[in-house]
């Protein structure tokens, strides 16, 4: 299998990488829960949590393990990948960086890379539910966050993460940001204002997509 693109460490070591959103704030799940904007910061600021990402011993795999103890803690061979970053967006969102592991399970996952697909990703985590007028909403208090997965059905559908390649510039994401920036000048004062507002607003939207991506490199 030809190895993903990868980066290259702050210690030198060049891994395969993913990155994208990994939750989303505000937003009924398929599941008919959400996360409230502040969750996420609260969650991520914890030391203990940032202390076991730099440690290395975040561990994800392929889907949700299934058993109680393997949920508690990725077993070394079902791993698939570990996170290597994690940060909270300015919108509240959270996002990662995964690297994929040399192993059968990372494997996998790179051979879908390859061929051009975003594996979806999902939240392991141990807490309870409240409820207001809204939906229910994972509760803040005693929350345990284990890890992310990558999973074929993920909570939040839309979220896929993305490979990160070795160099900025010969990035899809480096080379959309410099088409849109390109396009800015072909709309004149004829132009639809309604269709343009939109327009410019889907712009706004797609540009801080693609600005977190970028600023994860």
């Amino acid at each position: 299998m030809r190895v993903a693109d990868s980066v290259v460490t702050a210690t030198g070591e060049k891994i395969p990488c993913v990155v994208g959103q990994t939750s989303q704030v505000d937003f009924v799940s398929q599941n008919g829960y959400r996360y409230k904007k502040g969750f996420w910061n609260k969650v991520l600021s914890d030391s203990a949590i940032q202390e076991k990402i730099q440690a290395r011993d975040m561990l994800g795999c392929i889907e949700h393990p299934i058993s109680d103890e393997e949920y508690l803690k990725t077993p070394y061979e079902k791993a698939s990948h570990i996170v290597l970053k994690a940060w909270v967006a300015d919108d509240g969102n959270p996002w990662a960086t995964f690297g994929i592991l040399n192993n059968p399970h990372g494997n996998a996952i790179k051979a879908l890379l390859d061929m051009g697909h975003q594996p979806g990703v999902s939240t392991r985590g141990l807490g309870e539910f409240e409820i207001d007028d809204q939906s229910q909403f994972v509760s803040d208090d005693n929350y345990a966050f284990l890890t992310w997965d990558l999973v074929r059905n993920p909570n939040f559908q839309s979220l896929k993460m993305e490979k990160v390649t070795d160099s900025v510039k010969s990035s899809p994401l480096f080379k959309e940001v410099c088409q849109m920036y390109h396009l800015r000048d072909s709309v004149d004062t004829s132009y639809n204002r309604d269709s343009l507002l939109k327009e410019i607003g889907a712009g706004i939207s797609e540009l801080q997509r693609k600005f977190e991506l970028l600023s994860s490199l």
